[in-house]
């Protein structure tokens, strides 16, 4: 007994409360900490005391504290989203932390910090309410934050923007994105000529459409209202040279044939317009590739072995033009040209002289039915009758041999029309291989009736037709320095200004001038035929062609010029020069010239 006194009493704290421990009546010690007050059997102690089991003693802890929290309800500008600024409320609180036993204990309470949201249920919703907060609120974020207050800000609804609206669009239609690629064939080749780096329109083609908006769907705002969708942006279209609004405003329309020049002048600007010449700083050559444009060409160089130019209104090229092709609707100016085909008035040179060919078949054709008929009415009243096939033959080879001749150089038209890829009527190509067949069939097996051989002139008329619309058009003329082995065909005039032409031939819908020397081939004109020099002294053959006699003006010639009027031809027999042709009054095709001695004159 003594030693448990001499050991003293001992106190401790567990869950909050205080226990005291006296064996033999010893006391434990206590002593009060800060923010404490501590009774012992009623009475107040500030000082260390001595307590035992027996004492009643009172632990009084300081009640808890609040730091006021703060909610503001923040709404963005677009009324698309509101925000809620939380600061919680903090709370503090004191308890008593458990000690072990001990002699002498100090009384000293510990804190509990705990963050509180601000407002309860009711409050926020109100606040909401009163800051226009009315849809879209997310209700999971509010319930989170009531969970777990924290600071920040924290997006608690959220509206439905506007859909956007399909602005206004431009569909430009005149100018190709991937020009300057070769072209492959149908058959897998490639046409590196054919790179259509230069793109042009016609008049009447449409550059470019307005595409009109659609206005976009409209939102809703966290205050409940709607949001209207901004209104489409508007395209604006300007039409240059060359080029104009169509009335309604919705598109741009060349005016003039040329190159399309199109720009954007800023957002939703689009400018339009039709430059009329295309000019070609050097050669016309692989890397340019063919020209095909609907306005003029200007050439500053060469135009290369193989190429083509094919323009809607004029060409010039200043250098010369070798194993090529010109073709334009308008005027051609050229250089040397040479082993080339030009073709001033666009195809419709090709045509006339086509169109001529095909009438004169489709005459003899004709003719020759008839003779064939009358032919076999005079067989049958000799008694002597005829096969329809046989009598055909009989005239083919005795009076009309020439229809053949005329076939054949039509075949040959259409054949380089062909390699040219000039448009042809579409029957020409069928009715021509058809009269061909019957020919060949009557040749072969000369049939009792002409019928095959009839329906198939019938069918060639029809595209003679054709083919006659398409040779009308505008006068255009070739201007040319020099030709050699060359075609010219023009619907106006052509004019050689430098040494000459040879071996070439020119076709001239107006006049042909040559002021220097003819030599080979055939000049034809329906207007006029003026030559300073025809022919040459070792004879070489040399055609001139009018309509009438009086059309052809010749200062010199030589032996082996023939003259053709109509299908009257006369050829020159010696030298003559200051030549006049003429009908004699039997009606037959004269030259009239004086005598000259080309050994005396330098050509």
């Amino acid at each position: 007994m003594a030693g448990e006194r001499e050991l003293g009493g001992q106190a401790y704290i567990k869950e909050g409360r205080l226990f005291v421990r006296s064996p033999g009546g010893a006391p434990a010690l206590i002593i009060p900490g800060e923010k404490v007050k501590v009774k012992v059997n009623g009475e107040e102690k500030s000082e260390p005391v001595p307590v035992r089991e027996e004492d009643r003693v009172e632990i009084i802890l300081p009640p808890p504290e609040e730091e006021p929290g703060k909610v503001e309800v923040i709404v963005s500008r677009d009324k698309l989203q509101a925000f809620l600024e939380v600061k919680p409320t903090q709370r503090i609180s004191y308890f008593l932390p458990d000690t072990p036993p001990q002699a002498a204990l100090v009384i000293k309470p510990e804190t509990k910090v705990e963050a509180l949201f601000p407002l309860d249920r009711k409050a926020l919703a109100r606040l909401l309410e009163e800051r226009g907060v009315k849809k879209g609120i997310k209700e999971e974020v509010i319930e989170e934050l009531y969970q777990n207050p924290r600071p920040g800000r924290f997006l608690i609804a959220v509206g439905q923007p506007p859909s956007p609206p399909q602005d206004e669009e431009v569909e430009i239609r005149c100018c190709p994105q991937e020009a300057g690629k070769p072209v492959i064939r149908e058959n897998g080749t490639v046409d590196y000529r054919e790179l259509q780096r230069f793109p042009s329109v016609t008049a009447g083609s449409i550059l470019g459409v307005k595409k009109p908006g659609v206005p976009g769907e409209p939102g809703w705002g966290v205050d409940g209202q709607p949001i209207p969708p901004r209104p489409p942006r508007e395209a604006v279209l300007e039409a240059g040279p060359g080029a104009q609004l169509a009335p309604d405003g919705l598109s741009v329309i060349a005016v003039s044939d040329g190159r399309p020049v199109y720009r954007r002048r800023g957002p939703g600007h689009y400018y339009f317009a039709v430059e009329p010449l295309l000019k070609i700083q050097g050669d016309v050559n692989l890397e340019t590739g063919n020209i095909r444009f609907a306005g003029n060409v200007r050439i500053t160089g060469n135009v290369a072995e193989g190429m083509q130019i094919r323009a809607g209104r004029s060409v010039w090229v200043e250098g010369e033009i070798a194993n090529a092709l010109i073709e334009a609707k308008g005027d051609v100016t050229v250089g040397n040209v040479i082993a080339s085909t030009i073709r001033a008035g666009g195809p419709t040179a090709f045509y006339a002289k086509l169109n001529s060919l095909l009438l004169e078949f489709l005459s003899l054709a004709q003719e020759a039915l008839q003779a064939t008929e009358d032919l076999q009415k005079h067989a049958t009243s000799s008694n002597r009758p005829l096969k329809a096939g046989t009598a055909f033959l009989l005239l083919l080879e005795r009076k009309y041999s020439h229809l053949l001749l005329v076939l054949k150089e039509i075949g040959r038209q259409v054949e380089s029309a062909v390699r040219q890829k000039m448009e042809l009527p579409p029957g020409l190509i069928a009715a021509l291989q058809e009269v061909q067949q019957a020919l060949a069939a009557i040749r072969f097996s000369p049939p009792e009736d002409l019928k095959d051989l009839r329906q198939a002139v019938g069918k060639l008329l029809s595209a003679q037709q054709e083919v006659e619309m398409q040779a009308t058009g505008t006068k255009a003329r070739i201007v040319a320095r020099y030709a050699l082995n060359s075609l010219l065909e023009a619907t106006g005039d052509i004019l050689v200004i430098g040494q000459g032409a040879y071996n070439s031939i020119l076709r001239s819908g107006g006049k042909v001038r040559i002021d220097g020397i003819l030599r080979g081939g055939k000049a034809e004109a329906l207007e006029e035929i003026a030559v300073n020099i025809a022919g040459s002294d070792l004879g070489v053959k040399t055609v001139i062609s009018a309509p009438t006699p009086q059309k052809i003006k010749l200062k010199k010639a030589y032996p082996g010029v023939v003259i053709q009027v109509g299908k009257q031809t006369v050829e020159i027999a010696s030298p003559l020069r200051e030549i006049k042709v003429e009908l004699s009054s039997s009606g037959r095709l004269e030259v009239i010239g004086l005598s000259w001695s080309p050994e005396k004159e330098s050509v």
